[in-house]
């Protein structure tokens, strides 16, 4: 007789089209996990159900509609982030499973990411958070209340304790190597690179770099918003393409970002593609990097960063000299190990 396997559920806010390094996260865990436990994806979309190998996702045209399809799957654990996390955490209690909250951005905290870095959490007195103060009431709530929290760095560990007082695991963003790295490089081609054209992904300051260096070529990729500034000749956006086509074509990767980023998968992605990371020296992106890639402490200057940028393409010793150091690091990395820390964490739930 077939051995019958416990049911994970994931509900989260959107899985297709990616929106980012969470929605990828999301899928590679759920395939990993999939040999052992029998896999659902919940998300919002048209109402359609789809089956990816062995992980079922299924979409819902509103979110009440959730409620409905986590009830009737019936999960033995559900695992949540994001925007529906609040909701979802309270339909695992209401039907009496055990839940698990990923902790991935700062909208669980505070409406500006940048100034908490810089406030003294007296959350009562902020004028930020009286506008929305229900709504970060039950953000705390729903910490206190779910069974296990994961935060994917220590630098998100350490917000949660000192807004909410909660401690939880840290695991590391889950990355397939077969998934990010290129077998092969373009010759040729020796562009400068930004994977998101978002302004707190700092796309502005990428473009004025590009700007003041109209001989070298620069290219973005992923989704953009209104910031993405257009007519550089010399900037190219080629969209939601995949990370291998992405790699191929680059020389440097810039991580520019002017918010602090909970734990930016890309430095390591491009780490595993030989290709040096220049980043802002801002939220999680030291504690992904290390030593391993170039950091920039006065990251909204783009002067600053165009002054690496031509030191790392204009001295090769030092431009392999982060390639190797940045592949090391690469790995180093053990998406094994960090699957294996949210294994133990279900299977304690689920003694």
């Amino acid at each position: 007789m077939a051995r019958t396997l416990p049911k994970i559920l994931y509900a989260a806010y959107r899985f297709f089209p990616p929106r980012g390094g969470a929605e990828l996260c999301t899928r590679t865990l759920l395939e990993e996990l999939s040999s052992d436990y029998k896999c659902f994806a919940v998300a919002d979309g048209n109402g359609e159900s789809i089956q990816l190998g062995q992980i079922t996702f299924v979409t819902v045209k509103r979110v009440w509609q959730m409620r409905e399809r986590i009830i009737r799957i019936n999960p033995d654990i559900i695992i949540t982030h994001g925007t529906f996390a609040p909701f979802v955490t309270a339909v695992a209690k209401y039907i009496r499973k055990p839940v698990i909250l990923f902790v991935r951005d700062h909208d669980y905290f505070c409406p500006d990411s940048v100034l908490m870095l810089h406030c003294d959490k007296n959350c009562k007195k902020c004028i930020l958070h009286k506008s929305k103060n229900s709504y970060f009431q039950d953000m705390e709530k729903m910490f206190h209340r779910v069974n296990e929290l994961i935060y994917v760095s220590h630098f998100m560990r350490k917000i949660g304790l000192d807004f909410y007082g909660v401690d939880g695991s840290v695991v590391y963003p889950f990355i397939r190597s077969t998934d990010v790295v290129c077998r092969k490089k373009k010759r040729g081609l020796s562009n400068i690179g930004l994977s998101t054209g978002a302004c707190h992904k700092g796309i502005e300051i990428f473009a004025q770099i590009a700007q003041a260096m109209p001989k070298q070529r620069f290219l973005v990729a992923g989704r953009c918003d209104n910031h993405m500034p257009r007519g550089l000749p010399n900037m190219k956006y080629i969209g939601l393409v995949l990370p291998t086509v992405f790699y191929a074509r680059l020389s440097i990767l810039l991580v520019p970002s002017i918010w602090p980023e909970p734990a930016a998968r890309v430095i390591l992605e491009a780490m595993g593609n030989r290709i040096p990371v220049v980043a802002s020296n801002i939220g999680g992106i030291p504690e992904i990097m290390g030593t391993a890639g170039i950091l920039i402490n006065d990251y909204r200057n783009p002067q600053a960063w165009i002054d690496k940028v031509k030191l790392l393409l204009g001295r090769e010793q030092l431009y392999q000299h982060f390639v190797e150091k940045g592949f090391k690091r690469f790995r180093h990395y053990n998406l094994t190990k960090e699957v294996d820390k949210v294994r133990c964490l279900i299977k304690k739930l689920l003694c």
